[in-house]
């Protein structure tokens, strides 16, 4: 059921592939069902950012408020990856921005070592390591980084 006759004629329209709706920049083929999404996508042409993401130390900017909303949903996810240090309670959505933000505790030395001789390389996570052994070191054999041990 449609709320009025016109949403019902734009819904039609999805169903027999007509976009009455034509973008007029050069170059540009996009076409849409309704008048409100093609004026939505000649925002993006006009390369002005207006809408501003509210996070804190975020700043990024958006051409249209649907993809600044779009934006503001990847803040809510949840944060899985924790700074492992008992003074610092960060928290990231990926293990790359845990990886980042742990180098800015210049004081600390990542733990997990590469044991392949003569890779300086060490990481913050055991993933991070593992990822290097099959990137760069696929022959090498993995080797028990703790010391006396072969």
């Amino acid at each position: 059921n449609f709320p009025k006759l016109s949403s019902l004629k734009v819904h039609l329209l999805s169903h027999n592939g007509i976009r009455p709706y034509k973008c007029s920049y050069e170059n540009c083929d996009w076409a849409f069902y309704t008048w409100y999404k093609l004026k939505r996508h000649i925002e993006t042409h006009l390369k002005r950012r207006d809408y501003v993401c509210s996070e804190s130390n975020c700043n990024r900017r958006f051409t249209t408020v649907y993809n600044l909303n779009t934006h503001l949903r990847l803040h809510q996810r949840p944060k899985c990856w924790m700074c492992s240090l008992p003074e610092c309670t960060q928290a990231f959505h990926t293990r790359r921005e845990l990886e980042v933000h742990m180098k800015t505790h210049k004081d600390v030395e990542a733990p997990y070592k590469c044991g392949v001789d003569g890779c300086s390389k060490s990481y913050f996570t055991p993933n991070s390591l593992t990822s290097h052994m099959r990137s760069h070191h696929k022959e090498e054999e993995l080797r028990c980084q703790w010391t006396g041990c072969g």
